[in-house]
């Protein structure tokens, strides 16, 4: 089906449709799909974002409030209360702020006529009111997951009371939900097999104009390798960054060249001469930069045991950017990642699953020096984005899940 079958559907979400937020270009992308007068959103949005509104969707009916503190709270003033402590401050949280903004939320929901909720299941707060409000409604709940839970609260060190609620929470709104957009293939086969909800892969996709044609050789006689976005594998980076100091910055009788895009500048030690930092820049202009300059684009998942569920669940938004690219890609993950399963099914990018940074050097000589497979990797990839991520592909998927 390819048109909305409810008449006014809410989105739950803690980040607006919004231009300078990753998550927001999603959701902004995802909010173009649907009719302008059968969406309106309820946002709880972290005080500290300051979130730039799409253009085009100025007139989508939104109630923003303020979203309460979710990391942990250890101290009172400067008095240290522990775990102990942290958990009372976060029940009574979700006791007065958290019982408020639910009684908000269903208030703006009837005012608007919804009969449907799309709920992007982030962080304590939205995850706890999802399945809450959809039973106070009477209303379908649709979720969509982009990370599992457990990383967003080792990354904001909620205390181990607040965790099992939060998860008890999040298996709740599952439960009840008619239907999944999972964020990865992986996510999808294992929320069937966990919660008997229905689960459709719902990838970011791009608009086939910005695709730039592959390219099959390197640019020149440097090897340039790219990275695009958020750093989060810092385990996987630290472990290329040490395989590039042991070669001393040479492959292949080639200098080796860094170009990083994104917001913050790369950490480690890294020699001014061999970085290229242009900061953050708009999509279309990360894709070209990424053609035009760059040879071998590098996309790192972690290796850490705690993150496990990542890796294996998440999709990295930026593999299709590089896929966009047409240049080839080296994996650095896991073998049993999302990433690097899709990779090397498709042929869409070299795997190495290691940290050894003499294994990380021995990926990067075979990209470089083998002109066929450069060629082939650069070409699957783009083989990759028309068949999975294009606009079309999002666009078909998500109504999908919100026609089930």
């Amino acid at each position: 089906m390819s048109v909305l079958k409810h008449k006014k559907l809410l989105l739950l979400s803690d980040i607006p449709p919004c231009t300078n937020y990753t998550g927001g270009l999603v959701v902004a992308q995802q909010c173009r799909f649907l009719p302008p007068e059968r969406l309106c959103a309820f946002v709880v949005l972290n005080p500290l974002l300051t979130a730039h509104p799409a253009p085009d969707l100025a007139g989508l009916e939104t109630l923003t409030v303020e979203k309460p503190r979710e990391a942990g709270t250890y101290l009172y003033g400067s008095l240290p209360i522990g775990t102990a402590g942290a958990a009372i401050v976060a029940a009574h949280m979700r006791r007065t702020r958290g019982a408020e903004i639910l009684r908000m939320a269903e208030r703006f929901a009837r005012e608007q006529g919804v009969d449907a909720i799309w709920a992007i299941l982030e962080g304590q707060v939205v995850t706890g009111l999802a399945a809450p409000l959809a039973q106070r409604l009477g209303v379908p709940l649709y979720t969509q997951v982009w990370d599992p839970l457990s990383w967003w609260l080792d990354a904001h060190k909620v205390d181990p009371v607040s965790r099992f609620i939060a998860h008890r929470s999040f298996d709740a709104a599952m439960s009840k939900s008619r239907a999944c957009a999972a964020a990865s293939w992986n996510m999808a086969e294992e929320y069937l097999a966990r919660y008997g909800v229905r689960s459709v892969p719902v990838i970011a996709g791009h608009d086939m104009a910005l695709a730039q044609a592959p390219v099959p050789r390197l640019h020149g006689e440097d090897l340039v390798i790219g990275f695009a976005g958020q750093l989060y594998a810092t385990d996987a980076w630290e472990s290329l960054i040490a395989a590039l100091h042991r070669a001393g910055w040479r492959i292949g009788g080639r200098n080796i060249r860094l170009t990083a895009i994104g917001q913050h500048y790369p950490p480690d030690d890294l020699p001014a001469d061999r970085l290229d930092y242009p900061g953050w820049l708009p999509q279309a202009d990360t894709i070209r930069r990424l053609a035009e300059q760059c040879d071998v684009l590098y996309c790192p998942y972690s290796f850490e045991k705690p993150r496990e569920d990542v890796a294996r669940l998440s999709f990295p938004s930026k593999l299709t950017s590089y896929f966009a690219a047409g240049r080839p890609v080296l994996v650095h993950a896991p073998e049993f990642s999302s990433p690097a399963r899709y990779a090397r099914e498709h042929g869409a990018g070299h795997v190495c699953g290691s940290l050894d940074p003499d294994r990380v050097i021995a990926s990067l000589h075979t990209i470089a020096a083998d002109g066929a497979l450069f060629e082939r990797l650069a070409r699957n990839g783009q083989t990759a984005l028309r068949r999975d991520f294009t606009l079309e592909r999002m666009r078909e998927s998500f109504l999908d899940v919100l026609n089930t």
